[in-house]
């Protein structure tokens, strides 16, 4: 396995957990994001329709966070563009408040296997989907096309790693999902709530 091709894997697992500080081979010196939220992404036809939820239980053996981007705005297969290509891939960038939480983190394209960790792309039909595992990790994501009211991006994943304040507190959240080299991006914004059940698990979901 190539360093290049080490570093993709790494930041798979830590775009789509958004919480693993301890990954080993990061790209923090790459701006990946703009300092604010883009305005020109395509966004949902029903907004109340996506959905973005943190879970933190108190055991901190399985949290959890989950992003619907639903009944979007007309996006093709080629605007996806190919994920099971390796040269591809696409930049997760989240704000509060107006404001990058991060750099932002690319997600990369095709199929890699190592020690501890794996993942890969795959499409059937036009809709492209993602698993991703680490050690303490499972990441599913689906790109899906459409015409207006059928385009969905879904992102769903479990870690063992705290999940960060910075997202647990918000008080409103916008995500992204950006095409590198490209005017294409697609976006979600919520106003957010928190609540903890008995059991010590906190919720902190959008209000819907």
């Amino acid at each position: 396995m190539t360093k290049a091709t080490a570093k993709k894997a790494a930041t798979v697992i830590s775009a789509m957990a958004l919480a693993l500080a301890s990954t080993e081979v990061a790209l923090a010196e790459t701006v990946w994001c703009t300092e604010a939220p883009r305005e020109d992404c395509r966004v949902s036809t029903t907004p109340h329709r996506d959905r973005f939820q943190l879970l933190a239980r108190a055991s901190a053996d399985s949290q959890q966070m989950l992003w619907k981007w639903s009944r979007g705005e007309a996006t093709s297969a080629e605007e996806f563009g190919d994920m099971t290509d390796p040269t591809q891939g696409l930049v997760l960038c989240v704000y509060s408040g107006g404001v990058s939480l991060d750099s932002g983190t690319f997600v990369p394209g095709g199929c890699e296997q190592g020690p501890g960790f794996g993942f890969c792309w795959k499409e059937h039909r036009g809709v492209q989907k993602l698993r991703a595992l680490g050690a303490n990790l499972t990441v599913n994501a689906v790109l899906k096309p459409g015409d207006d009211g059928a385009a969905e991006i879904r992102l769903h994943a479990k870690t063992g790693n705290a999940l960060p304040d910075s997202l647990m507190n918000a008080e409103s959240l916008e995500v992204q999902l950006v095409r590198p080299g490209t005017d294409l991006c697609w976006s979600s914004s919520f106003v957010m709530r928190h609540r903890v059940n008995a059991g010590g698990t906190a919720r902190h979901e959008n209000v819907r």
